[in-house]
């Protein structure tokens, strides 16, 4: 893997964590630490973390979002952890953006803590494995009709018929968003009612052995 092309958003949260004072980022690295261990989503943000004493909530948060995004970035390429902070280092040297008072050698260690904790890691995998598909969701509606019926002068409508249009878009693997329409009737609803309550039920099952073999399960949002 090159050297990173770091994106603004990315230089701004970099930026402010290679000038933090060794007490003030001892004490981001240890919060950071602590809600990736009680989180169940993938992927944390600024309401997770404690007020950092020396450090504000706008620093705090874009320190974070860049270091959600970074191992975002590191899992998705499956680089290891040196290579990756060497990647990400020499990117930063490239775009001048390394701090003066700050050796090359300082950050890369200083980011080697902040992108080696064990859960940020395996939250930020938990996402690459659930776009690993053909097809992701990209968001549902339900569109609700009444099909007019008219008898044999078309006047006016003698009866409906009310029917369900379900629209899926989705992300489809190296062409973007796409949909699809499928027409459902109420006994078409109602299977589906009764398959998303069954597939609860097994999650919340599957959830619970998990939770007695002591592994982490994931909300995905």
């Amino acid at each position: 893997m090159a050297s990173l092309k770091i994106p603004p958003d990315e230089q701004a949260g970099l930026a402010k964590l290679q000038t933090l004072p060794p007490s003030v980022a001892s004490n981001l690295l240890a919060a950071v630490k602590s809600a990736a261990i009680k989180a169940d989503v993938d992927g944390l943000t600024i309401a997770d973390l404690p007020d950092i004493p020396d450090l504000s909530r706008v620093d705090a948060e874009k320190i974070l979002d860049t270091l959600v995004s970074l191992y975002h970035v590191r899992e998705y390429s499956e680089v290891e952890l040196d290579q990756f902070v060497e990647d990400v280092s020499e990117g930063l040297e490239k775009e001048k953006l390394l701090d003066k008072d700050t050796s090359i050698e300082q950050f890369r260690g200083r980011l080697r803590e902040f992108l080696g904790l064990g859960d940020m890691s395996l939250a930020a995998k938990s996402t690459v494995l659930r776009y690993e598909q053909e097809r992701t969701v990209h968001a549902m509606r339900i569109f609700t009709d009444a099909r007019p019926i008219f008898g044999r002068e078309a006047e006016s409508p003698k009866a409906a018929v009310i029917l369900y249009n379900l629209k899926i878009a989705f992300h489809h693997a190296g062409r973007g968003i796409e949909e699809i329409f499928f027409s459902l009737d109420e006994n078409d609803l109602q299977q589906l009612k009764k398959a998303i309550q069954r597939a609860e039920l097994k999650a919340a099952s599957l959830g619970s052995v998990l939770a007695k073999a002591k592994v982490k399960v994931f909300n995905l949002e």
